[in-house]
């Protein structure tokens, strides 16, 4: 198992919209990839350096690589950019305790 950690920020004046996004079109993608195993989203209070963490457990980082080949998926990430910015993304290899 393995687990990516992403933190994020809406772009400036698009708060609502990214949040619909992720709600509506990234999160419902997300969630029917084989190789999602769970994935939950927080929104910080106060936001630092980034205003969301994404914790995404999954099967293994191959797995996950081929997931993002595919072109429904390449389109949702670029739609992503549209309404928010990435800060940083870690991979970990992990076990549940």
């Amino acid at each position: 198992m393995a687990i990516i950690i992403f933190t994020y920020s809406a772009k400036p004046g698009k708060t609502a919209e990214f949040e619909k996004f992720l709600m509506e079109v990234d999160q419902p993608k997300v969630r029917e990839l084989p190789s999602v195993q769970s994935v939950q989203i927080y929104r910080l209070r106060p936001a630092g350096p980034f205003a969301y963490l994404e914790v995404v457990s999954i099967t293994s980082r191959a797995d996950w690589d081929r997931d993002h080949e595919r072109p429904d998926v390449r389109a949702v990430v670029e739609a992503f950019a549209q309404y928010g910015e990435i800060t940083r993304v870690r991979l970990y290899d992990a076990d549940l305790v």
